[in-house]
């Protein structure tokens, strides 16, 4: 009677952790342990070097892609001085740029080619969608993202909008970790006046615009 028990606790546990609004964000089993904080010194080296870095970098007179290219091309000079002292000093080279790690298996790029050829497709059919006129809420919806973005990207630098994202990428998660339920509470009751919103102006507005008309394909 015990294992039963447990089994059915730990599946009603999987089944209320699947309902939650944020239960289907998949990420990296490293990168979920640095944003949740399960090594406290790990990832906070990482998250202090990044703000530091980040500090030094707003306030030099540094682009965001000359940093780049210098750091790469610091990393091809450390590499060609590496392989070589290595070979004249007799010492091995490094075996995470072997040729058997830096090659992708047959299964890997199939995976890949169908994750991409899944996402190209669906942009397609978005960009359809757009095209027709048919969907106005979807027109209304990437405009307004447009707008936005196009106002932001007017008035911060891509640079903060990098280390904004990396900020709450390492405070968002931990603190819906140990708040949980009242966001979960928080969140259903966005969801739906958001979802009453939505209704009321596709009722009011949007059902009273003319929609284009579908392009009929002749028969030949």
């Amino acid at each position: 009677i015990g294992p039963r028990r447990s089994d059915e606790a730990r599946d009603a546990m999987a089944q209320n952790e699947a309902s939650k609004p944020m239960a289907k964000v998949r990420v990296p089993e490293g990168v979920y342990e640095l944003v949740m904080w399960t090594d406290p010194i790990k990832s906070g080296a990482v998250f202090g070097a990044t703000t530091v870095a980040y500090i030094l970098l707003e306030h030099s007179s540094y682009t965001l892609l000359s940093i780049l290219s210098y750091m790469l091309l610091s990393l091809v000079i450390a590499l060609f001085v590496y392989s070589n002292l290595a070979s004249f000093l007799n010492r091995p080279q490094l075996t995470m740029l072997s040729k058997e790690n830096l090659k992708l298996s047959d299964d890997a790029v199939q995976a890949s080619s169908e994750k991409i050829a899944t996402t190209i497709n669906k942009v397609l059919g978005m960009v359809e969608r757009l095209a027709s006129g048919q969907d106005v809420m979807l027109s209304l919806k990437v405009g307004g993202i447009l707008y936005l973005a196009g106002k932001i990207g007017n008035a911060v630098r891509l640079l903060t909008l990098l280390y904004v994202a990396f900020l709450l990428a390492f405070t968002l998660p931990k603190a819906y970790r140990m708040y949980d339920k009242q966001l979960d509470e928080v969140l259903v009751l966005i969801k739906q006046h958001i979802s009453k919103l939505v209704a009321l102006v596709n009722d009011k507005v949007l059902s009273k615009i003319p929609k284009a008309k579908p392009v009929e394909k002749k028969e030949e």
